[in-house]
């Protein structure tokens, strides 16, 4: 039963009254930082989905059920950026990982049209954000799904019998998944690319036994410096640029280059004019907020306060 896929073109003035104001409500603040505000409009709009569910009318149901969820994923966004900014890095990191979830399913249930809310490009900038982190492997576990119930009906799902919904789709007003009742971990293995982002490999224990983090976040802390909204647009592109050799003195010149290039230092970037490391380049299409320190610009676009900006960062654990 796909029905439910098919997009769905609705004119405000079609709607009953309650909802087009909702919606209009919603239209006219799609950058809103204020996360109370996305809270508050959310549980507004969830009444309106609860009176139409017990109704059993699933078209305006569906259509609360994409207000209501572009509400819930914009008030989380921001607050993903607000945790970002006091630090908690991991934590906003598996924020934009449920952020982005969302969206998919959000783009997968377009009984609206999502560019109306800018779903596509909520999408690029938390894909930008996700670029500035350090995190590069990852684990993925694997398991075997021994029971597993339909989210809605709670019928069984097996290789041979399944009901007639279908994962990833909403009816009426409630998205569809399964729930896995038993399962057993198969393997755990390290990726570069997971599925699930949530699994990323960024602590270690010292000699206390306590959990630390080993990375520094000196990128993500220098682009939410300088945004001054949750919803700034950003662009992020990793290359490589030569690092001065000063930000390395403490490397021999007889030892590994610091580039990991697996020569040794004298033989390799030494002769260089710098080291070939990871660079980061970030575009802000707003004008930026905050000093230049440790950036270089490096051109200006059309608009005003547009910059390419150029970061080196210097903490080898940052870029491994």
């Amino acid at each position: 039963m796909m029905t439910n896929m098919t997009p769905v073109r609705e004119n405000s003035m079609d709607m009953p009254d309650a909802i087009a104001a909702l919606k209009n409500q919603l239209s006219s603040n799609l950058n809103s930082p204020d996360p109370s505000f996305w809270s508050n409009l959310s549980d507004e709009i969830g009444k309106e989905l609860k009176a139409y569910q017990a109704r059993e009318d699933e078209f305006y149901a569906n259509i609360c059920w994409v207000l209501k969820s572009v509400c819930e994923i914009r008030g989380r966004f921001v607050r993903s950026i607000s945790a970002i900014k006091d630090g908690d890095f991991f934590d906003a990191w598996c924020e934009l990982e449920r952020v982005e979830i969302s969206l998919i399913g959000l783009w997968r249930n377009p009984f609206l049209d999502v560019d109306e809310f800018e779903v596509p490009d909520l999408l690029e900038l938390i894909q930008a954000w996700q670029k500035t982190y350090p995190y590069k492997l990852f684990i993925s576990p694997e398991f075997l799904h021994k029971a597993v119930q339909c989210g809605i009906c709670s019928a069984d799902v097996t290789p041979w019998e399944r009901c007639e919904h279908e994962p990833g789709v909403v009816y009426c007003g409630v998205y569809c998944h399964h729930v896995v009742i038993d399962a057993e971990l198969v393997s755990i293995s390290i990726v570069p690319d997971p599925v699930q982002k949530y699994s990323a490999i960024h602590t270690r224990k010292d000699e206390s036994g306590e959990e630390i983090d080993i990375f520094d976040y000196d990128t993500v802390r220098f682009v939410a410096e300088r945004v001054a909204s949750p919803f700034d647009r950003i662009q992020i592109n990793w290359t490589k640029a030569f690092h001065p050799h000063e930000l390395f003195s403490d490397r021999k010149k007889d030892g590994p280059c610091p580039c990991e290039s697996g020569r040794m230092y004298a033989d390799c970037c030494w002769q260089q004019q710098g080291v070939l490391r990871p660079h980061m380049q970030v575009l802000f299409e707003k004008e930026f907020i905050g000093d230049l320190s440790n950036a270089e610009v490096v051109g200006y676009g059309d608009k005003s306060g547009t910059a390419t900006l150029t970061r080196a960062a210097t903490s080898d654990r940052q870029l491994n």
